[in-house]
């Protein structure tokens, strides 16, 4: 009888439990108003109604289920699991809204969009140099060329940071690939800012600058024949080394192939180290003319080493190719490499609207013939030697502005030298012993370098021969946007 009652017994309470899951169940419409608890009827935390899931718990163990509220419970949008995901991904490459503020204009600059964080910028500019040249040569008739010199897009900023920069230039003239520059830099280190793409070297003062703010109409004979132009590769810079407001250098490794030749044949490269010191304080020293016309001196210096492993051109990465190219007719070059060693010297001055730049620069190389047997061959048998061009450059140039007027006359002296520099490793030259320069130029600043028309007359002779030179006359107008 025991048995059978506690067997009846837990029946009961199992029945019981069900009832109240099934009737929860089918309770659909709104929840049940509960009266407010009386005090007089609280019997404790451990007290329970009969037939509450409280008993059932404290007999069977169960837990007792959650009272419905019988209204429409809202849909919880299941989120993407992100831990996978790097933080601030998504909006780093999300929309960014430009700041209407931040969005500018300024002549040889172009136009400045900004985004409102500052993590992305597009500077739009259009450059374009339109000039005429007349020459004329000992016993010959004038000679003249009008030409469209420049035709420029350039486009630059930052993206996804204030310290990831870029630019991209085109020519239209540089045919038939008109890309110029194209190069990021990264300057989070203001010690050791890296640049990697193609870009103009920082060979020598004049090379840097860039061909918008020369005060001739265009560089120098030194500049033509010892400057390093633009490569591809990489360096490592600062601005304003130590922070001291004094010093700037670049360190940089390229391929030697010159502008937009993308393929090394091996692995000789080429290496340059540059070292700056401006001992007033950093100023606009690689932009030609004292536009701030401020009554302080102003003085840089600056030193580079550069150094081309078999080199394939005859000016390093520039020049004739040493390259064979065989064809009928068509024979160019006898083939071979070249070690080239380059040394800089460069200065600027600036003080009350007068400037003055001065460079030297210097060549030695060593030739390495190609090993193919020309001798046996009848297309290759005529082909000479080229000699390394050794030598010796110097230039110096000076300009005044005319106190309230956009009025700047220049001058400027160059002379170049052959030597064999059997000292500096060279060993033959086949530059000429002597080729001078001498010019004088107006300018006319309508908006500074970005707007203005230039003009200069130049006398050019080889030894000592100077009523044989030539004479040459250009007049340049520039516009920048």
């Amino acid at each position: 009888m025991t048995q059978r009652r506690n067997v009846i017994h837990l029946v009961a309470i199992l029945a019981a439990a069900s009832f109240n899951s099934y009737a929860q169940a089918q309770d659909t419409g709104a929840p049940q108003q509960q009266e407010p608890a009386d005090s007089s009827t609280n019997q404790g935390a451990g007290a329970t109604t009969p037939g509450s899931g409280t008993q059932v718990e404290e007999q069977t163990g169960m837990q007792p289920s959650e009272p419905s509220t019988g209204a429409d419970e809202p849909l919880v949008e299941k989120k993407e699991p992100r831990d996978l995901v790097p933080e601030g991904e998504k909006e780093l490459v999300g929309n960014h809204d430009v700041d209407g503020v931040k969005t500018t204009f300024k002549p040889g600059k172009g136009l400045q969009v900004q985004s409102a964080d500052g993590k992305f910028a597009l500077g739009i500019r259009v450059r374009i140099q339109l000039r005429d040249t007349i020459t004329k040569s000992n016993n010959k008739d004038p000679n003249m060329v009008f030409q469209l010199k420049q035709a420029r897009l350039l486009l630059s900023g930052n993206m996804f940071s204030k310290d990831i920069k870029y630019k991209v230039e085109f020519d239209a003239v540089n045919s038939p690939v008109p890309i110029v520059d194209y190069f990021l830099e990264f300057t989070k280190k203001r010690d050791a800012t890296v640049r990697v793409g193609q870009y103009e070297l920082s060979s020598n003062r004049e090379r840097a600058a860039s061909s918008a703010e020369q005060q001739f109409v265009d560089r120098s004979n030194l500049d033509t024949e010892f400057s390093l132009e633009r490569d591809l590769g990489v360096d490592v810079r600062s601005n304003d080394f130590l922070g001291k407001n004094k010093m700037r250098y670049v360190l940089g490794v390229f391929m030697g192939q010159g502008t937009n030749n993308f393929v090394a044949q091996d692995f000789g490269m080429l290496y340059l180290a540059r070292f700056e010191y401006l001992p007033f304080g950093l100023f606009e020293d690689f932009s030609q003319a004292d536009f701030e016309r401020t009554r302080k001196a102003r003085l840089a210096f600056a030193a580079t080493y550069a150094f081309s492993q078999h080199a394939l051109r005859t000016k390093g990465n520039t020049g004739d190719s040493f390259q064979t190219t065989i064809k009928p007719g068509d024979l160019k070059a006898e083939g071979g490499t070249e070690d080239m060693h380059f040394f800089f010297l460069d200065s600027m001055f600036k003080d009350a609207g007068f400037s003055l730049l001065g460079e030297l620069a210097l060549r030695a190389g060593m030739r390495s013939h190609s090993t193919y047997d020309k001798d046996n061959d009848p297309l290759t048998a005529a082909i000479p030697v080229t000699n390394p061009r050794n030598g010796i450059g110097s230039n110096v140039q000076a300009g005044y502005l005319i106190p309230r007027l956009p009025l700047e006359f220049v001058g400027r002296f160059g002379s170049i030298h052959g030597a064999t520099l059997r000292n500096f490793g060279g060993d033959s030259t086949s530059l000429p012993d002597k080729f001078r320069e001498v010019a004088g130029g107006i300018n006319w600043y309508i908006a500074r370098h970005p707007l203005k028309l230039q003009a200069d007359l130049t006398k050019l002779w080889t030894n000592s021969n100077f009523s044989a030179g030539d004479i040459r006359f250009r007049v340049q107008l520039q516009a920048s946007l």
